[in-house]
């Protein structure tokens, strides 16, 4: 897959948003429309960016707040991942550990497992692992 550029955007920016673009570049399901009914039945599609399986949620058509869900398989680990938001995760099933990493080259790490719900604040870098 070729990497877009500016003017494909362009091309597309009176029909489609930039997000959905972006959306589109990630290569993966992206779901619509105001639920979900079983978060565990959707399928997923190989995610390149993040080294997982996963699909979007982007429901009600909210650009601000959607949601993604991601699958690490046993033993495996996901590409670490640099962001200047919040995080608010909720797992599944499964267990694991999170490391994040700030500018002052602190890292901390937590581990969490079924039903947790997981916080990470702005991170220069964030790596999760099964």
């Amino acid at each position: 897959m070729s990497e877009p550029t500016h003017d494909d955007w362009r091309a597309k920016s009176l029909k489609q948003s930039f997000y959905d673009y972006w959306l589109e570049k990630e290569g993966i399901p992206v779901y619509r429309g105001n639920h979900v009914e079983d978060v565990h039945q959707l399928e997923l599609g190989d995610w390149k960016r993040l080294g997982g399986r996963g699909a979007y949620l982007s429901l009600a058509n909210q650009q601000r707040t959607d949601a993604y869900v991601l699958e690490i398989p046993p033993g495996g680990k996901l590409n670490p991942e640099r962001h200047m938001f919040e995080k608010l995760m909720y797992v599944l099933s499964g267990n694991g550990s999170t490391q994040v990493w700030q500018r002052n080259g602190k890292r901390h790490t937590f581990e969490w497992s079924n039903n947790d719900w997981v916080k990470s604040t702005q991170t220069l870098a964030e790596s999760v692992i099964r």
